[in-house]
């Protein structure tokens, strides 16, 4: 079935400082500033081959079986940090 995955809003935010001549710069950043939750991507369910399709009359009809599991990607959280760089 055909899954229809809402809108969703990331801010990032980087604040920076460095010297007048650039030699350095010194800099905070956060990813995903409001810590949002979205389902970003849905995979459908997991299949694998059946191992005992060699072996059983249902088997050999049904050469995969479901594994129950589906990938569910979803935003990332909050994540915050400084960075640094220097130029000679």
């Amino acid at each position: 079935p055909d899954v229809r995955l809402g809108d969703y809003i990331v801010h990032n935010l980087f604040l920076g400082l460095n010297d007048s001549a650039e030699a350095w710069e010194l800099g905070l950043w956060v990813k995903n500033l409001t810590d949002s939750t979205a389902i970003i991507d849905l995979s459908p369910e997991v299949m694998q081959p059946n191992p005992d399709a060699a072996f059983t009359p249902s088997a050999i009809n049904n050469p995969v079986i479901g594994t129950g599991y589906e990938q569910i990607n979803t935003v990332a959280p909050r994540t915050i940090g400084v960075s640094m760089s220097l130029s000679w």
